[in-house]
C-alpha cells in the first residue's frame, strides 16, 4: 500500500498566498490540515476549497504550539510542513510521491529558494530545510520561532536517517519586501526571539537566530556579538555554521569593521576553504578600503570554486553576475573598458534581471556616438526594452532609444508616458514636425501636459518660431507652474524673446535646478550651445560656481572641451576636486597637450593616492612621449636632446608601474592592455 502524506500548515490571513500554495500540492499529498490563529479574511474559505481540515487555534505567541496542533489532527504516514508564502516547484510532486515509499529514511532536506527584495526582481537565495518526515507521535516541533523538528527526532533515534533530495524544491516568497513590511514579520520574530533568548541563554541556536533578526534591523554591532556567541558554544548544527560565519562576516561588514571581517574571513576559510561568498565579500572589503589588487585576486577566487552545497545558502551570483559586476567595476578603475564591458556582459548573460550590471555597461558602449556596435551588445540581451529606452536616455543616445521604443510596442498601443519619451527623442533628433504630431494627441487634463506643453516650447524654439514658443511660455506661467519652475520658463521666455538683461533673482530649489539642468542637457546634446550659454547666463554666478563641476562633466561628455574647461577651473578656483583635475587631464590628451595632461593627473595622484587610474594614464603618457622622442630626429646642434628626452620619459614611466607595485594595485590584466 502507498504512503499516505498530511499537508500541516498554519495561517493568519493568507488569501493572497494560499491558493498557490495549496494549488502547487494537488496530487502530492492526501489530506491537508489547516490550523488558523484568527483570518479576518478569506483564508480559510480558501483552504476548505481545496478540502482541508480547518481548525480554529488562539494564537500564544508559540509558532510550535500551532504547528504541533496540526500534527495530531494528520493521519498521514508523513507529514510535509509549508507555510502559505511558499510554492512546491512542478516537478516536484512526483518526487514527493517516490520518495517517501523509501522505508530506510525517517525524514528529508529539501532546497527552498527564497525570493529577496523587490517583487520581480528575480532575487534567489537557496538553503536546506527540513519539511518532510515521518508521523510519529514523538515528532514534536519546539522553539516559539524557528521553530524546529528534527530536535525531538534525535532525542528519540541517535541515529535517524536523514536524506537531502535536490528534486524536491520549494519556493519561498515571504521575504519579499511587500511580504516583509505587509506582515510586519521582522519586529514579531524579534520580540519572540528576545523571549527564547531570556529561556535559554546557552542555546546557539536560540542565539544564531536573533543575531539574524538583529541583523535584519541593523543593530550590526549586537547581531555580531550574538554570532559569535553561538560559534563559540560548538553545538552549532554543521549545516548551519557556514551561514553564521558569513552572516558574522556581514555584520561587521556592514557594522563598519573591516579588519575583523577579514579576520573572520581567513579563519572561515580554513573550515570552508571553498565558500564562494567568503571570497565575494573578502573582494568587496577590500575594494571599499581601495586595496584594488587584493579585490581583483579574491573576486577571481570566488569565481574559481565550485558548486556550492545547498546548506551554505550562498548568496545569489557570487560565482557569477555579482562578482562579474565587481570585476567590471575594478577595470573601470583602471581605465581598461574593454574589460569592464566584457564583465558587464557576463554578468548580464548570468542573469538578465541584474540591471545595475546593464546600467554600467550602456555608457562604456558610447550608444550616443557609436550607434552600431551598441545596438549589436544590446541585442544579445533579452532585458525589457523600455528599460534600455530610458537608460539611453539617459545617455542622451536619442537615436538608439527611439529604436527600442518603436520595437517594444506599435504606436497606436503606446501609453502616454511613452508616447512622450517617444516625442523628447524625436525632438533631440530634430524631427520636430513629428515631435509636434505626436504632442497634439494629449489633452489639456493630462496630468502630463505641462511637460507636453514645455516640449512643444521647445520644438517652436528649435525651429525659430519665436512667436509661438514665447505665447507658449506665458501659457505655462499661466498655468501656476511652482515657483521655481515658473522662474525659469520666465528665463526661457526672455531669452527667446531677447531680453538678455534678465537674470533669476531667487535661489533655484530642487524643482527649478532640475528643470533648468534638463533644458541644459538636452540643448548640449543638441549642440545648441548659444542657447546653453544663454540660459545659463540668465541664473546667479553662485548658482553656476555651485554647480560648475556638474556642468563641466557635462559639456566634457557631451564633446565642448572649451566649455568644460572653462567650468572645470572655476570649480577647482572655489575647491579641490580629483574629478575636476582628472577631466582636465582627459581634455588636455585628447587634445594632444600630453604633457599638460600629466600635471592635471599628477594632482589626482596628490589627491587620491589609492586611486590606480592616474596613474595608469601617466604611465601611457610617459610612454607616448618616450616613443615620440625617440623618433624625433634630433638637431645637429643638440645631439643627445631626444636620447636624453627618451630616457627621462621612459624612467618615468618606469616609476609610474612602481607606484602601482607599491600601492598594491598590480592586477595586470586589468590595464596591460591600455
Amino acid at each position: 500500500m502507498a504512503a499516505t502524506i498530511s499537508l500541516c500548515m498554519i495561517t493568519l490571513n493568507e488569501e493572497k498566498n494560499l491558493r498557490r500554495c495549496l494549488e502547487s500540492v494537488r496530487g502530492g499529498v492526501d489530506e491537508i490540515i489547516i490550523v488558523d490563529t484568527g483570518s479576518t479574511d478569506a483564508t480559510c474559505q480558501i483552504a476548505r476549497e481545496y478540502g482541508a481540515v480547518v481548525q480554529f487555534y488562539t494564537w500564544n505567541d508559540s509558532f510550535s504550539d500551532a504547528r504541533n496542533v496540526s500534527l495530531e489532527l494528520a493521519s498521514g504516514d508523513w507529514i510535509l510542513f509549508l507555510d502559505a508564502d511558499e510554492e512546491l516547484s512542478k516537478d516536484s510532486v512526483p518526487v514527493l510521491r517516490k520518495i517517501v515509499e523509501d522505508p530506510t529514511v525517517e525524514g528529508y532536506f529539501l532546497t527552498i529558494m527564497n525570493y529577496v527584495g523587490d517583487e520581480g526582481s528575480g532575487n534567489q537565495s537557496p538553503d536546506a530545510v527540513f519539511r518532510l518526515f515521518r508521523n510519529r507521535p514523538d515528532y514534536r516541533f519546539s522553539g516559539a520561532v524557528h521553530e524546529h523538528v528534527i530536535g525531538s527526532i534525535l532525542k528519540k533515534n541517535s541515529q535517524p536517517q536523514f536524506r537531502f533530495d535536490e528534486g524536491l524544491i520549494l519556493f519561498h516568497y515571504g521575504y519579499l519586501n511587500n511580504q516583509m513590511e505587509e506582515k510586519d514579520k521582522g519586529h514579531r520574530n524579534l520580540r519572540l526571539i528576545e523571549r527564547g533568548v531570556e529561556a535559554e541563554p546557552d542555546n546557539v541556536m536560540m542565539q544564531y537566530y536573533y543575531g539574524t533578526e538583529l541583523y535584519r534591523f541593523g543593530e550590526y554591532a549586537k547581531a555580531a556579538a550574538q554570532f559569535v556567541k553561538a560559534a563559540e558554544g560548538n553545538a552549532i548544527h554543521v549545516d548551519h555554521l557556514p551561514k553564521l560565519l558569513r552572516n558574522l562576516v556581514l555584520a561587521y561588514y556592514q557594522g563598519h569593521c573591516p579588519d575583523q571581517a577579514l579576520e573572520t574571513i581567513e579563519k572561515s576559510l580554513k573550515k570552508f576553504p571553498e565558500f564562494a561568498d567568503l571570497y565575494y565579500l573578502q573582494g568587496s572589503i577590500y575594494y571599499d578600503g581601495q586595496d584594488y589588487g587584493r579585490a581583483y585576486a579574491a573576486f577571481q577566487q570566488a569565481l574559481a570554486t565550485p558548486k556550492q552545497p545547498v546548506y551554505y545558502a550562498s548568496l545569489p551570483g557570487t560565482r557569477g553576475f555579482r562578482t562579474y559586476y565587481c570585476l567590471g567595476r575594478l577595470a573601470q578603475k583602471y581605465g581598461n573598458k574593454e574589460e569592464a564591458r566584457k564583465y558587464y556582459s557576463l554578468s548580464l548573460k548570468d542573469n538578465p534581471k541584474f540591471t545595475i550590471a546593464l546600467e554600467a555597461l550602456i555608457p562604456l558602449l558610447e550608444p550616443r556616438t557609436d550607434v552600431a556596435h551598441a545596438r549589436a551588445v544590446l541585442d544579445d540581451f533579452p532585458q525589457d526594452r523600455l528599460l534600455i529606452a530610458g537608460l539611453l536616455m539617459r545617455q542622451q543616445a536619442s537615436k538608439l532609444a527611439l529604436e527600442y521604443l518603436d520595437k517594444s510596442v506599435s504606436e497606436e498601443h503606446l501609453l502616454d508616458g511613452l508616447l512622450l519619451q517617444k516625442a523628447v527623442c524625436l525632438i533631440q533628433e530634430r524631427h520636430l514636425l513629428e515631435a509636434l504630431q505626436l504632442l497634439e494627441r494629449f489633452s489639456t487634463e493630462d496630468p502630463q501636459y505641462p511637460t507636453v506643453k514645455l516640449n512643444r516650447l521647445l520644438c517652436y524654439w528649435l525651429q525659430d518660431d519665436d512667436a509661438k514658443a514665447c505665447l507658449l511660455a506665458e501659457e505655462l506661467i499661466n498655468m501656476g507652474s511652482s515657483s521655481n519652475e515658473g522662474v525659469v520658463i520666465r528665463l526661457v521666455r526672455d531669452r527667446i524673446s531677447n531680453a538678455s538683461s534678465s537674470q533669476l533673482v531667487l535661489p533655484l530649489d530642487a524643482s527649478g535646478t532640475a528643470l533648468l539642468m534638463d533644458l541644459v542637457v538636452r540643448f548640449m546634446d543638441l549642440g545648441e550651445w548659444e542657447k546653453v550659454e544663454a540660459l545659463l547666463t540668465g541664473v546667479s554666478e553662485g548658482w553656476r560656481i555651485n554647480h560648475s563641476l556638474e556642468l563641466g562633466r557635462l559639456c566634457y561628455h557631451l564633446d565642448n572641451d572649451e566649455m568644460a574647461e572653462r567650468y572645470l577651473k572655476q570649480h577647482l578656483a572655489t575647491q579641490k576636486s580629483a574629478e575636476a583635475y582628472y577631466l582636465l587631464g582627459e581634455i588636455k590628451s585628447r587634445s594632444g597637450k600630453l604633457l599638460e595632461a600629466g600635471e592635471f593627473y599628477q594632482q589626482v595622484v596628490r589627491l587620491e593616492p589609492k586611486e590606480p587610474l592616474s596613474y595608469v594614464r601617466l604611465k601611457t603618457i610617459y610612454e607616448k612621449l618616450h616613443q615620440t622622442a625617440l623618433e624625433q630626429p634630433s638637431e645637429p646642434s643638440l645631439p643627445s636632446f631626444c636620447a636624453a628626452a627618451a630616457d627621462s620619459f621612459a624612467a618615468k614611466a618606469n616609476q609610474v608601474v612602481a607606484m602601482l607595485d607599491e600601492c598594491n594595485f598590480l592586477a595586470r590584466s586589468l590595464y596591460v592592455a591600455l
